[in-house]
């Protein structure tokens, strides 16, 4: 969770303003609309308006939550900076930035680089906790739609089953659009979910996700409706090896870069290098893609509590696509998979 010793130290105890949705919640842990966060070596600042100010009242806590208007925002913000150096989120919109140039124009401005994001990015024992249940809803919801396929069933009506039983399990709103996709189109990564039909000899991938006080979880399972071929047996092992190869290497220290070649080379060996396009893995948190993330052109290195994805994938265009993904939390010298559902090939 947030420390604000840590911000503070980073800036040589001057102020920061963090305003972009995902950073205001770490910080607060209370979401809404309209936040500006004031950090000061002496008091910290919460400024919405009154849609918020009663329930942030009750739940913000360690700041003082002032009720403000876009009108009048920055002028409580200089009133109540006790430094002229700001150091402000730039995660924010362009026309944000020059009214921020332009309203706060006696401070000088600096930006705060990726100091929230590196604080983000190892997890608290809540955060993580958070990260489990809502992983865990995923996967029974999943558990419970899996006897609710049959043929002729559409992705969509699948998909709208999957997300009310995640819904149902206590699952606070979808981490991302869910992924459903029946037989060939499996073959696309980020299928949108249509009218299409099931039928036998289709394989299905599903990727969902659920959050729980804000944090994601993130799942993917490809599954054989009926006999599946020999080809779809092999490829399927190929992306099963590589993910679990992956996830054996993982821990404090490794390089992202190289959890991924892991993978990505196994993949390669067996002729289907072409067939993975995208990186293996990347944080979850606040925001369903955080840093690090595990891809060739990603220079980071693994810290505890990283909490990652791996999932490998191949995909063969007009014929099928494989995607098996497991959510991992990073240690000193080994890791946590905390998914509970098989890895090996459902058939249903």
């Amino acid at each position: 969770m947030f420390d604000k010793r840590v911000l503070l130290d980073k800036i040589n105890g001057n102020n920061a303003l963090i305003i972009s949705p995902s950073n205001t919640y770490y910080v607060s842990g209370y979401e809404s609309t309209f936040a500006y966060i004031l950090i000061t070596q002496s008091e910290n600042y919460y400024f919405t308006d009154s849609r918020y100010t009663l329930e942030a009242s009750m739940y913000v806590k360690d700041m003082k939550v002032i009720e403000a208007t876009s009108s009048n925002v920055y002028d409580l913000i200089l009133d109540l900076a006790d430094s002229k150096e700001l150091y402000f989120d730039e995660e924010i919109l362009l026309d944000e930035y020059f009214t921020l140039k332009k309203r706060l124009a006696t401070l000088e401005l600096k930006p705060l680089g990726n100091i929230i994001h590196k604080m983000r990015a190892v997890k608290s024992e809540k955060e993580i906790e958070y990260i489990v249940k809502a992983e865990n809803i995923g996967e029974k919801a999943l558990e419970k739609l899996l006897p609710e396929i049959h043929e002729g069933m559409t992705e969509l009506e699948c998909t709208a089953l999957l997300e009310y039983y995640m819904k149902s399990l206590g699952g606070d709103r979808l981490s991302f659009e869910t992924i459903v996709a029946f037989g060939d189109n499996t073959a696309s990564p980020h299928a949108h979910p249509s009218m299409n039909k099931l039928k036998r000899g289709d394989l299905i991938t599903i990727d969902y996700g659920t959050t729980v006080n804000g944090y994601h979880g993130d799942s993917t399972r490809t599954m054989a409706f009926g006999k599946p071929t020999s080809e779809m047996r092999e490829v399927y092992d190929i992306v099963n090896t590589a993910g679990k190869m992956a996830i054996d290497n993982i821990m404090a220290g490794k390089s992202c870069r190289a959890i991924d070649a892991i993978a990505r080379d196994y993949i390669a060996s067996k002729g289907y290098g072409e067939a993975f396009g995208h990186g293996l893995g990347h944080s979850v948190g606040i925001d369903i893609h955080e840093d690090p993330r595990l891809s060739p052109s990603y220079d980071g290195i693994l810290e505890v509590n990283n909490v990652i994805t791996v999932e490998p994938g191949i995909y063969l265009p007009k014929k099928f696509g494989i995607r098996i993904e497991d959510v991992i939390i990073v240690k000193d010298n080994s890791q946590i998979d905390i998914n509970n559902l098989t890895r090996e090939l459902i058939v249903l």
